[in-house]
């Protein structure tokens, strides 16, 4: 079958070198078809942090060049190096699935003499232009599949087989503030983790989302730099500072030598509580109570750190409205250790854990995994808290500790939002 090209060049008359290279003698490319072997690849333009993987296979790509033939055509250049006459600048897929599906001639926009960096630049703008579009388009189907099943985020994740995260950011493309949307209408990038960054700085300070735009306007496509370097840098400059311990008087103002304490390193009693006596047992009140002050005391420890800010920092990530949340001073074990095992050892399903959850005891486990939600979403160092959690008893392997664990590590993603039976779902996987 003959595609929407065919004849074209002879029609234009432009169907060898020298009137194709005369015609692009002003900057601008001209349209020809010219043979596949003439045309040079060199590697492309496709940075880790901006471009993802294809998903169209190219075998699946040369099957629908065969039917229809090539629907956008490639870009070329004259090849300064070498026997071939054209080097290839952008459509190496295109490319190579036209020489698989053999085809002798593939529809090109050709320039003359081209710079590195006038390639690098062409490279680029196609590769975000086309990514852009894929991603968008992309939403608005996820976003039509969404209003068909109900606003059911479950059934969308099982549907098109992704994460929570994944639909979340790429949901969130379609509802973009002014600066943020100059990053997709502009070309400045497609890295969609990029995207959120931004949006989330504009949440805060509008004035440095502009600024943040402006530097990946300028670095765009350059050696060197990181896009997610720099959106991390503005993200920096917009985070709440975190509260200060007030400092305390000194021990020995007279600064007369006395013997180190030593004491810390004697071994101190242990106590098997059973989980049933935890809500009766004074020494661990106190424990617990201490530790929802933010252990103010501990300047090193990351998590208590992050517990303590979580109450009164902003949260970065952007919630749906909640009822106002109370964690309360004691964790609701019970309920939860029965949630755990129901789920991870026998096999139950999330929902139906949580709807026979009475609503006095699920909300209370919802408010104190939030407050671990909110400590990760303000921990500088998720590692450190981590371990220290498990030292303090805060996280365990099993029970009510995993899912804190889960819960504490979900704030500490960008682009996921607080949902308690998708941190159930994620212990039983």
């Amino acid at each position: 079958m003959s595609n929407a090209y065919s004849g074209m060049a002879d029609m234009m008359n432009m169907g060898d070198l020298s009137s194709i290279v005369e015609g692009a003698g002003l900057g601008q490319p001209v349209f020809s078809r010219i043979d596949c072997a003439e045309i040079k690849i060199y590697a492309q333009q496709r940075d880790a942090d901006e471009m993802e993987n294809e998903e169209q296979k190219i075998e699946e790509l040369a099957a629908s060049i065969k039917k229809r033939g090539v629907l956008e055509p490639v870009i070329v250049c004259e090849n300064e190096d070498g026997p071939e006459p054209w080097r290839l600048v952008c459509g190496e897929r295109r490319l190579r699935s036209t020489i698989l599906a053999e085809l002798e001639q593939i529809p090109a926009m050709c320039y003359g003499k081209l710079t590195a960096e006038e390639i690098g630049e062409i490279q680029y703008a196609e590769n975000v232009h086309r990514l852009n579009l894929s991603q968008l388009n992309e939403a608005r189907v996820l976003k039509k599949d969404l209003d068909e099943l109900d606003g059911d985020i479950e059934k969308l994740m099982e549907k098109h087989n992704k994460s929570r995260s994944w639909i979340s950011k790429r949901l969130s493309l379609l509802e973009l503030p002014p600066e943020t949307v100059r990053l997709v209408k502009e070309g400045i990038t497609a890295d969609v983790e990029v995207i959120n960054a931004v949006k989330q700085i504009e949440k805060r300070d509008p004035e440095q989302a502009r600024e943040t735009v402006q530097e990946l306007k300028e670095n765009a496509g350059k050696k060197g730099t990181n896009a997610r370097d720099i959106a991390k840098k503005g993200k920096d400059k917009v985070k709440p500072p975190k509260p200060q311990a007030p400092k305390k008087a000194p021990a020995n103002p007279e600064n007369v030598a006395t013997p180190r304490d030593e004491s810390h390193k004697e071994n101190g009693p242990v106590t098997d509580v059973p989980p049933a006596t935890l809500a009766n047992d004074p020494a661990l009140q106190e424990l617990q109570q201490t530790f929802a002050a933010g252990a103010q005391d501990d300047a090193g420890n990351e998590l208590a750190d992050a517990l303590g800010a979580a109450g009164l920092d902003e949260q970065e990530q952007e919630q749906e409205p909640q009822r106002e949340r109370n964690a309360p001073a004691l964790p609701p074990v019970e309920v939860l250790d029965q949630a755990f095992s129901l789920v991870c050892h026998s096999g139950a399903d999330p929902k139906m854990v949580l709807s026979q959850m009475a609503k006095d005891d699920r909300d209370g486990a919802e408010d104190w995994l939030h407050s671990f939600y909110e400590a990760g979403t303000s921990a500088p160092n998720l590692a450190l808290a981590v371990i220290q959690g498990f030292r303090n008893g805060q996280f365990a392997q099993e029970g009510h500790g995993a899912l804190a664990l889960v819960a504490f590590l979900s704030g500490g993603e960008d682009g996921v939002l607080f949902n308690m039976l998708n941190i159930l779902g994620t212990v039983k996987g």
